[in-house]
């Protein structure tokens, strides 16, 4: 569909194919709470923070490639049509669910 964008009521046109764009960063606990409470604003706490006692929860996640790296690969070629296959859960101890993805 990349060459075929699509069209909504108002025949504006619309993308053909989402972005997602990631950044991770390290920050110091001490700015955990300042962050958090500017993006409150902006932001709700999803289902698994109503599941702990302190609102905070790990990720839990499993990457798998092929024998020849084929998703790392196109990952650093920067390919438009690629992802990742990868098991993720959030908590091993409370027996939340595992999803592949």
């Amino acid at each position: 569909m990349k060459n075929s964008p699509m069209k909504n009521s108002s025949q504006q046109e619309m993308p053909s194919l989402l972005e997602r764009h990631e950044l991770k960063y390290l920050i110091p606990a001490s700015l955990v709470d300042p962050i958090s409470d500017f993006v409150s604003i902006y932001c709700s706490k999803d289902n698994y923070s109503d599941k702990t006692e302190d609102g905070l929860y790990d990720v839990y996640s499993l990457y798998f490639d092929s024998p020849d790296y084929l998703f790392l690969r196109n990952r650093m070629e920067g390919s438009e049509n690629r992802f990742n296959m990868r098991i993720r859960t959030y908590d091993i101890q409370s027996g939340l669910p595992c999803f592949l993805k």
